[in-house]
């Protein structure tokens, strides 16, 4: 749900196609470590309220600063 919702709104648009798999992994890894919370969140509520969908627009945001390096 997290890479769909990242990549239908764009926020995958700044890599190129050749990383995207690697993006999707360490994106998903970077969600799992940091973030368990909202992927429980997610699963418990079995859909994505506005205050979960500010939540992940500020962790993908996070994520994408982070792979900047």
């Amino acid at each position: 749900v997290l890479v769909l919702y990242a990549a239908l709104n764009d926020y995958f648009s700044k890599f190129e196609p050749s990383q995207m798999q690697e993006i999707e992994k360490k994106y998903l890894e970077y969600v799992q470590n940091l973030h368990a919370d909202l992927l429980e969140k997610i699963k418990t509520e079995k859909a994505i309220s506005d205050e979960t969908e500010a939540e992940i627009k500020k962790i993908i945001s996070s994520f994408i600063e982070s792979q900047k390096m």
